[in-house]
């Protein structure tokens, strides 16, 4: 009976797959604005209580996919029409102006609202 109890409730599982973008969290703090994935140099962070607020929803509304920024989409559909076109949109999105114009910047980039904390490993390296 335990068994079939557990099988019931494993039917009612879902799940969500969530995309968020560069969010302003400690992640990459440790990384210095070059070190950064080019798409994310001029990027503006979201904040963290919006994509915990899209993690809510998506979870009471069992949405199946949440894309932050909503932008975003653009690129999983060049990548789902093509690779290369995914690639190029990833590519375009390192030019600040292409950014800028797409609302992913507004001019405050990853490492002005989290200070850079460089590790000691980053330290070592750049003495070397």
């Amino acid at each position: 009976m335990a068994a079939g109890a557990a099988t019931e409730s494993a039917t009612n599982i879902k799940v969500s797959v969530m995309h968020p973008g560069l969010t302003a969290t400690r992640l990459l703090e440790q990384a210095s604005a070059a070190e950064m994935p080019p798409a994310f140099q001029h990027m503006t962070p979201l904040a963290p209580e919006l994509v915990t607020r899209a993690v809510v929803k998506a979870a009471r509304r069992g949405t199946r996919r949440v894309v932050l920024p909503r932008m975003a989409h653009l690129m999983l559909l060049g990548e789902a029409v093509s690779p290369r076109l995914g690639d190029w949109i990833a590519e375009a999105l390192t030019v600040k102006s292409v950014a800028w114009l797409l609302g992913l910047s507004r001019g405050r980039i990853y490492h002005d609202v989290i200070p850079y904390q460089p590790s000691p490993d980053n330290l070592e390296r750049k003495a070397v």
